[in-house]
């Protein structure tokens, strides 16, 4: 995950697959905003991003992933430095996503419109 819009909010996405789904993992640096942060899988790329999905491809499930919040609300230690979401895409594969068209980006909560990050899926 890289940094959008000089936000400082960096970090990484790690996507693996399990039983439950697809788990989408995504860790960025936190900012003075204590908000959730909202984040979604697009079409795209960063820097030429499509609308966000409501399903994936070639399917009827839908998406959805977490607001990036505290890790303490996930029971992970925090040092207060960072964000998490944790969200579990059920009998989603990566295979779905991985064909280079795919993007996680996450939004500002004061402006939608405003991305602090974001992360080709490759």
């Amino acid at each position: 995950m890289n940094s959008e819009n000089n936000s400082g909010q960096s970090g990484t996405a790690t996507l693996t697959e399990t039983r439950e789904g697809l788990k989408v993992e995504i860790v960025i640096q936190k900012a003075n905003d204590t908000r959730p942060y909202p984040t979604h899988l697009h079409e795209g790329r960063c820097g030429e991003i499509g609308p966000a999905l409501s399903t994936l491809p070639n399917t009827n499930r839908s998406i959805v992933l977490d607001f990036m919040r505290d890790p303490s609300e996930y029971n992970v230690a925090t040092d207060g430095g960072t964000l998490m979401s944790r969200t579990t895409l059920p009998q989603a594969r990566l295979s779905d996503i991985s064909d280079g068209g795919w993007l996680i980006n996450v939004h500002d909560p004061r402006d939608n419109s405003l991305y602090v990050s974001c992360g080709n899926i490759n």
